[in-house]
């Protein structure tokens, strides 16, 4: 998805507000060269530190902002927008204490996984026929248990 869907923003810029429109890597229009394995090309797309990171970069290009403790480029700071995963980037980047921050804008916030499962459960999943509904209880078994081997997880990652 590309920040296309963000266009009525272009209303703040129009009162004189500066709106700036980015895609992080390996999404919408920009480069999607390592994007096709990257678990094997470009493992650094797969980790949010990366994301965070290419956001203080971009801010850095712009002059709003030089990373965590560092004066910001210009007085009057900045806010950040985020959709849904980007609302997830804006709070990590936030919690860093990026110089110049104002303010965060968050649109389809997502701030708890065990939340987002649960209301996926109980508002989309429970519409589907019941042979799929065990499927999916499965596979989600099966994820939990992939996920805990592999990265030695507590198991309180069970659904409730």
């Amino acid at each position: 998805m590309t920040h296309h869907s963000l266009k009525p923003l272009v209303i703040l810029a129009d009162e004189g507000h500066p709106v700036i429109f980015y895609d992080q890597a390996g999404c919408g229009k920009s480069s999607r060269d390592a994007a096709e394995n990257p678990r094997r090309d470009a493992p650094w797309l797969l980790t949010v530190d990366y994301y965070v990171e290419e956001l203080y970069a971009l801010l850095a290009a712009l002059g709003l902002g030089f990373g965590q403790g560092r004066a910001p480029g210009r007085s009057e700071g900045y806010y950040v927008y985020g959709l849904s995963w980007g609302s997830m980037l804006a709070q990590e980047f936030a919690v860093t204490q990026p110089s110049g921050l104002r303010g965060l804008i968050l649109s389809g916030a997502l701030a708890d996984g065990d939340v987002y499962i649960k209301t996926q459960w109980r508002d989309r999943i429970s519409t589907v026929p019941a042979f799929t509904q065990r499927l999916l209880r499965e596979l989600l078994r099966l994820l939990r248990v992939a996920l805990v081997r592999r990265h030695h997880l507590p198991l309180p990652l069970r659904r409730r």
